[in-house]
């Protein structure tokens, strides 16, 4: 499957990249994140907690950047596996000063096989696409106010909570 899409951000490039790297600051935006253990600037692990149709479970995620062009292109590897599936994903970013902010472009490939695959190409594709504007959504929020949005603010607290 192939995602793409593009976003502008009223923010300088600078801020932007910086945000969009640092997973500490992304994981209030990663929709049902369970864990993240970042290793150094280019290697993390995230478990995932996902729901598409009858199939629900946790992902466990290995993350590589692969390629970092600062301020402007990243691209990056993933593999996760979990509930008889697992999901390999390349993506790209590419930041561009833009009129009153940056403008963002990304692009993602990704193949999933076993159980996961069987609900559908349409079932997935949709519900990847819904976690992935809201992933967005609440990233412009971040970069824009400085804070992840108020509903993010909370999920955040609660999974503090829990972690103790």
């Amino acid at each position: 499957m192939e995602f793409e899409g593009a976003f502008h951000v009223k923010a300088p490039l600078e801020k932007a990249w910086k945000t969009f790297m640092d997973p500490n600051e992304l994981k209030a935006c990663m929709p049902d994140l369970q864990l993240l253990e970042v290793y150094d600037p280019n290697h993390y692990r995230s478990v995932v907690k996902v729901g598409v149709s009858f199939i629900k479970g946790k992902f466990d995620f290995d993350i590589t950047i692969e390629d970092r062009k600062e301020p402007t292109h990243a691209r990056l590897k993933a593999h996760g596996k979990g509930r008889g599936s697992a999901v390999d994903v390349e993506a790209t970013m590419d930041l561009a000063e833009a009129p009153s902010g940056t403008e963002m472009k990304w692009h993602a490939e990704a193949v999933v096989v076993g159980t996961l695959a069987s609900v559908g190409s349409r079932l997935l594709r949709s519900t990847t696409e819904k976690r992935v504007n809201e992933f967005f959504d609440c990233v412009r929020y971040l970069i824009e106010e400085g804070h992840p949005p108020p509903e993010k603010k909370r999920r955040l607290r609660r999974r503090k909570r829990r972690e103790g």
